[in-house]
């Protein structure tokens, strides 16, 4: 059980559940994802599946962010709570606590769950529609138009970041939710957003054919603000994304990602529950 817990955000600060969440991750939590400073876990909590995501903050850069509540947690939940507001779906933030895990200064953001797969397990999965991908492909290409417009885009837009909510139909583009809010707000083009998808395809291989990127990049150019932009318009702007996206990809290098997202080893299993060996 975590030492000395701390809440230091929360929607309800008399609310119990984001503590009881994290002092789960010592009973039945299940790892999402695991790096070197980052783990993610889905804790059920009080009937309720919530996301607990855990940074270690020993380092100096950390514990000076830590200072100013600049660390990756606050950086979160600011840009979730721009998301909202921009009406672009993802994960309910609940709560920041801090504490000592084994000694170590450690960082908790507590958040709903969000129900489906990411965009790159449908990816990998190839088992939809010529028209389910092209419906999926519209509505990954209009999010990030709308949050180049809206949220000065997102650094760290990856299809494993990316959840697609409900069944995807052959005649409307579903609801995508991001779940990966750090690189919200930076400055990102749509160019570099979708040097991001395409890097981690690549690096999983998962890319998806040509005709489907097109459908993407034409997405991407469209403005959702101005509805009198000619179609012709819109090709252009596609033809000038995809070029530049192509010249970024270039320049990216080895796509690999350091931790696959389609490991098993990092999907949901009975068997990957949170212990005192197993939490980092």
């Amino acid at each position: 059980m975590p030492a000395r817990l701390r809440l230091l955000r929360g929607i309800s600060p008399a609310d119990p559940l984001p503590i009881s969440a994290v002092k789960a991750l010592r009973e039945n939590a299940i790892c999402l994802k695991r790096d070197h400073q980052t783990s993610v876990w889905l804790v059920h909590v009080q009937g309720r599946d919530l996301v607990v995501k855990q940074w270690r903050t020993a380092r100096p850069k950390r514990r000076l962010q830590a200072l100013f509540r600049r660390t990756p947690a606050f950086t979160h939940w600011r840009a979730a709570r721009r998301l909202e507001r921009a009406a672009i779906p993802t994960a309910r933030c609940i709560a920041i606590a801090r504490g000592r895990r084994d000694d170590s200064p450690c960082e908790w953001l507590v958040m709903d769950h969000i129900q489906g797969q990411t965009v790159l397990r449908h990816l990998a999965e190839r088992n939809l529609s010529p028209r389910q991908e092209h419906r999926l492909a519209e509505a990954v290409g209009s999010q990030i138009a709308q949050l180049a417009i809206a949220c000065r885009g997102n650094r760290d837009h990856k299809p494993s970041n990316l959840i697609v909510q409900g069944e995807i139909s052959e005649h409307e583009p579903p609801a995508i939710a991001v779940i990966d809010c750090v690189g919200v707000g930076r400055g990102a083009r749509r160019e570099w957003m979708a040097k991001a998808l395409l890097a981690e395809c690549l690096g999983t291989a998962t890319l998806p054919r040509r005709t489907i990127l097109l459908r993407c990049a034409l997405a991407m150019a469209t403005d959702p603000m101005n509805d009198r932009a000619s179609r012709a318009d819109a090709r252009q702007r596609a033809r000038a994304i995809w070029h530049n996206t192509k010249r970024a990809l270039v320049r990216h290098g080895d796509p690999t990602p350091r931790v696959n997202p389609l490991d098993q080893s990092h999907a949901p299993r009975a068997t990957d529950r949170c212990s005192e060996q197993s939490v980092p």
